[in-house]
């Protein structure tokens, strides 16, 4: 993958830094990095907007219905690009959105201007000194949720439970080569605690402003059972949604959920 067309999906101040920290690993005369470690340390591991987009790029055009047929999914919406969002709530052309604008808006409108960054060199220049002058660049919090919940992907825990037990099942729809391939990319290594406590531990976290937090994880303790989790969150209120980010609340939850096999989950949360 040549570096310099990844860079031109990068849209700063968009992910927190994902897409930054992910470049600082290699010297900064890199001219092209290998497609494993793009999807995997990239989009995985780092969360790089960046990353996602020019594999969902790379790919296409995607005929989505015949995998998710095969997987079972039933009630998700296919996959989409993530700079489309940011795009959508500030850009040059528009400005910071506003709630009266939502009705107007469309993931489709959202898609075009990211292919306007990518490719058009004076719309993407303009865009980029726009956000390097202003001090906000995301809408109110009451905006960004309403985009969301408007104008992008939605999912259901079932589904991405599906998901799991596909992936790390025995006798599903995936080969075993597949399989290992997502769990190494999923797996988390060189981590002290983990090694401590696991065979194995993978888990994946999606975040983003507007009050969505959502989290999936496999975790076999040692001389444990095998559990696998998923944990989908929104309409977090501003201050909750910052502090379980700091705290990482939602993947101390998968922890304990796949640690303990969720044995006295309902008192947890005072259920029966």
């Amino acid at each position: 993958v040549a570096v310099r067309t990844l860079e031109r999906y990068n849209l700063p101040r968009t992910d927190r830094g994902a897409h930054d920290r992910f470049m600082e690993q290699y010297p900064p005369d890199t001219d092209t990095l290998n497609l494993w470690d793009v999807a995997v340390e990239g989009m995985m591991q780092y969360s790089s907007n960046a990353a996602s987009d020019y594999l969902l790029d790379r790919l296409a055009p995607i005929n989505w219905e015949p995998l998710y047929q095969r997987l079972s999914i039933t009630e998700t919406d296919y996959p989409h690009s993530l700079t489309l969002i940011p795009l959508l709530m500030n850009n040059h052309q528009d400005r910071l959105a506003n709630l009266d604008d939502v009705a107007e808006m469309s993931s489709a409108q959202g898609e075009r201007y990211l292919d306007l960054y990518i490719d058009n060199a004076v719309w993407r220049e303009e865009e980029i000194a726009y956000r390097e002058r202003r001090g906000r660049t995301f809408p109110d919090w009451d905006v960004q949720a309403a985009i969301l919940e408007t104008h992008t992907a939605h999912g259901t825990v079932s589904d991405f439970l599906t998901l799991l037990n596909a992936i790390y099942g025995a006798g599903g729809p995936l080969s075993p080569r597949l399989q290992a391939m997502v769990r190494d990319a999923l797996r988390w290594d060189d981590n002290a605690f983990l090694d401590a406590h696991y065979v194995e531990f993978g888990s994946k976290l999606g975040s983003y402003s507007g009050g969505t937090l959502t989290l999936v994880a496999y975790g076999e303790p040692i001389n444990g059972r095998p559990v696998i989790s998923a944990t989908f969150l929104r309409n977090i209120p501003r201050e909750t949604y910052f502090a379980m980010l700091s705290d990482d609340s939602i993947g101390n939850f998968a922890h304990w959920m796949n640690f303990n096999a969720c044995v006295g989950i309902n008192s947890l949360f005072g259920i029966g």
